[in-house]
């Protein structure tokens, strides 16, 4: 713990330092698990490097600002969620996380945080995401682990070299009826074969017209039998209560809640055992780990 930085602010749980709601360092040993205090702001440059048994961070809406290395050397670190109020993150924030294979982001623009990281398989860019940060982002450049990407609806404009050499990638998943504009040389002709492009209900003939898209050459509806082939393992146990569900092994998770044609109708952080109520229908729930398809009726 923090007990010998005598008159300092620490935290509740005595981990953690905070001066002006910018949380300055951490007491990581033993460390596996950790949530931002509410009233962070800002986590500070260096907090949590090296804290290399750390397994899961949950980072609040309200956090602007991720420090330089913040994370740097965190190396059994496998998922980072980047919420819709952060507007930076310093350099190296998540050097050397080894076991990183899935981020999820939903801020408004995404820069180059991830560039190279080739442990990631999974990116997923919420529907809170509006673009990229600058003309040339580089922002999955050289992710050469990464297999599937899914771009949120609100995404009109993929800039130049934003996924250039990512040589593993095996599916897309758009989330919106308008193709986004996509700079030249973000694809190239092995993948137009070999990538599965997935795209919402009722928009096939606009994205096989679309420039760039258009030159996929299996292009899919989100459809039923789409999502049977996401199922994995260790799926929620999703019971029924009424017109809603919960989803009893899920307390303390995040996930999304989609309607096949891709629309997110649950964004669900810190999940506290809640009946979530749903329309009739057929729905997915993607999480950390898993996809999964129920039916409300």
């Amino acid at each position: 713990s923090l007990e010998a930085f005598y008159g300092k602010p620490v935290s509740a749980d005595n981990r953690c330092i905070i001066i002006d709601n910018n949380l300055i360092s951490v007491a990581i040993g033993g460390l596996t698990s950790y949530t931002i205090p509410s009233n962070v702001t800002k986590i500070g440059d260096w907090a949590f490097e090296n804290c290399n048994k750390l397994k899961s961070i949950t980072i609040h809406d309200g956090v602007t600002y991720i420090g330089e290395s913040a994370f740097s050397n965190c190396e059994s670190l496998p998922y980072v969620y980047i919420p819709n109020s952060v507007e930076r993150i310093g350099l190296g924030a998540f050097h050397n996380c080894k076991s990183l294979e899935k981020v999820e982001i939903n801020c408004d623009y995404v820069d180059n945080w991830f560039k190279g990281k080739t442990s990631i398989k999974e990116i997923v860019l919420g529907n809170d995401v509006l673009g990229f940060g600058s003309e040339s982002t580089e922002a999955f450049r050289n992710c050469t682990g990464l297999e599937t990407i899914t771009i949120g609806s609100s995404v009109s404009r993929i800039k130049y070299n934003t996924f250039v050499g990512c040589t593993g990638l095996k599916n897309i998943y758009l989330m919106g009826m308008t193709p986004p504009i996509v700079a030249v040389g973000n694809f190239n002709d092995k993948q137009y074969v070999n990538v599965v492009l997935y795209v919402p209900m009722g928009s096939m003939d606009t994205y096989r017209s679309a420039n760039t898209w258009k030159n996929f050459w299996d292009i899919r509806e989100l459809s039923v039998t789409g999502i049977e082939d996401l199922v994995e393992e260790n799926a929620p146990i999703i019971e029924r209560v009424g017109s809603g569900v919960v989803l009893a092994n899920m307390l303390g998770e995040h996930f999304m809640i989609y309607t096949l044609n891709g629309l997110i109708v649950q964004n669900v952080r810190n999940y506290r055992g809640d009946v979530i109520m749903l329309d009739k229908g057929v729905y997915i729930i993607r999480t950390r780990t898993t996809n999964v398809k129920f039916i409300i009726e």
